[in-house]
């Protein structure tokens, strides 16, 4: 007791204390310490082919009503939007765990609660209440090196909500990773202009406009093992919600500083998660595919985006092992109810459908298959995110000190570590634990989010 309440007293003394941005900017901290194995690569992890990769449509993923219907026919696509809109009543008096009442009041309500400016992609033309620019309060903007931006960037994100924050810049390559045609219909095109704007048909983002800021908002791993039931939905949702939240602060942060913001507003729009989360060195890919891992979290977080003409030291892609431990593991595709996760060793170029975008060695899933079980189910499963050995709670000695380091260096041992996982349940509950429910926690933390093993209390 006296070294640990000597250890927590030397961490307090050394707690860095910032009286302003400029402290924050200028400390050491304000860069990102990834753990200490995780390695900086060239390139993503994944082999890419830039001249056969397009750009890709929005619409054709199968949360788009038109393209599932297009790929199951009509009558089925009907069939299952019933059974959904059936299914809820039914449940709810049924009492089925995870799908009572209050289960569905709080999966259904997280998105209530948006502050100024949710409309649109755009700082000036979609915000009710609009930063102030330098030039309208006859300023100077902000002006600083890129590696400073960075700095400055990731304090008053996280700050505003963020967890970790990674860039790369767009060239005639990268651009493929925005998306050519978003949902709506509108074309994403580039012009020579100072601020990006948008249109009955397109939005313009301006060509100097071309630091993609990639950043996770956390998700709550006591929630998602709950899969798939409300409390996943809920936890997913949540995450959603506040990385729109953090995408409207920054915007506004960085168009009162004096530089352009194209913001995501909506979920999976804009930026392709997967690819920008690789090439910035947020996260690495994975046998999921929609989704991509990073290392201190594994696949328990949502992605958001925004693009700025604020000049950025762009971070580089990494390393941690995970891709070639999909190879081996597969616990996602044994957990998928609807066989949308391919089981095969190694990665291929072949799509499985227009949903999957060509021009990466990857796991491509099925789209339908998956869009068809939510349906079924409940909108939005998570099993496979819940299967996967890096959703443990990473602050635990076996987890961040022998098993992921081993991992990003050798394969070796990855077939004993899926061994380990399936022996040990992390996806699953203890049986203590499997005699409640959610709504016993006693002691659940903001957001239930508590990445510790075995601090979480039980009525």
């Amino acid at each position: 007791l006296g070294l640990a309440g000597a250890g927590l007293g030397a961490a307090a003394a050394a707690a860095p204390v910032f009286h302003d941005l400029d402290e924050a900017v200028s400390s050491p901290t304000g860069s990102w310490k990834r753990p200490w194995y995780v390695k900086e690569v060239d390139k993503p992890t994944l082999e890419v082919d830039w001249n056969t990769m397009p750009y890709f449509d929005n619409r054709e993923l199968m949360f788009d009503s038109g393209a599932f219907m297009r790929e199951v026919g009509m009558d089925e696509a009907m069939r299952l939007f019933q059974l959904s809109g059936e299914n809820k009543p039914k449940w709810i008096k049924e009492n089925k765990p995870g799908f009572t009442l209050r289960d569905y009041a709080l999966g259904d309500n997280v998105g209530f609660g948006f502050a100024w400016g949710m409309k649109g992609h755009f700082a000036s033309q979609d915000a009710d209440r609009p930063a102030p620019t330098p030039d309208e309060a006859d300023l100077t903007r902000w002006s600083a090196t890129p590696e400073e931006n960075l700095r400055m960037i990731r304090s008053a994100m996280r700050f505003f909500g963020a967890r970790d924050v990674a860039v790369y810049e767009l060239d005639s390559n990268t651009r493929k990773t925005v998306y050519g045609i978003e949902s709506d219909g509108k074309d994403y095109v580039y012009e020579d202009v100072d601020e990006g704007y948008e249109t009955e048909t397109k939005r313009v983002i301006p060509n100097k406009t071309k630091y993609v800021v990639m950043f996770t908002v956390l998700e709550s791993q006591e929630m998602l093992k709950r899969g798939a039931t409300n409390f996943a939905i809920a936890t997913t949702a949540m995450g959603y919600n506040e990385g729109a939240l953090v995408c409207s602060r920054i915007q506004q942060f960085i168009r009162q500083i004096g530089y352009d913001c194209v913001s995501e507003r909506t979920s999976n729009a804009m930026v392709q998660c997967g690819g920008g989360g690789a090439l910035s060195g947020l996260t690495e890919n994975c046998r999921m595919s929609l989704t991509s891992m990073s290392p201190e979290h594994g696949p328990q977080m949502r992605i958001y985006k925004v693009i700025t003409s604020l000049p950025l030291a762009p971070t580089k892609p990494i390393d941690f092992g995970v891709f070639k431990f999909c190879s081996t593991c597969k616990l996602c595709a044994d957990a998928c109810p609807a066989g949308s996760i391919k089981d095969d060793t190694e990665p291929s170029w072949v799509i499985q459908g227009p949903w999957n975008k060509p021009g990466i060695k990857g796991y491509y899933y099925n789209g339908a298959t998956c869009f068809s079980y939510w349906l079924e189910s409940i909108m939005g499963c998570g099993l496979c995110r819940s299967a996967c050995p890096f959703s443990v709670k990473n602050f635990a000695s076996i987890h961040d000190w022998v098993i992921k380091p081993v991992v990003s260096y050798t394969s070796v041992f990855n077939g004993l570590f899926v061994s380990m996982d399936k022996l040990f349940g992390y996806d699953k509950f203890s049986e203590r634990e499997a005699d409640h429910s959610w709504w016993d926690i006693e002691n659940a933390p903001v957001y239930c989010q508590d990445t510790t093993r075995g601090t979480l209390k039980l009525q």
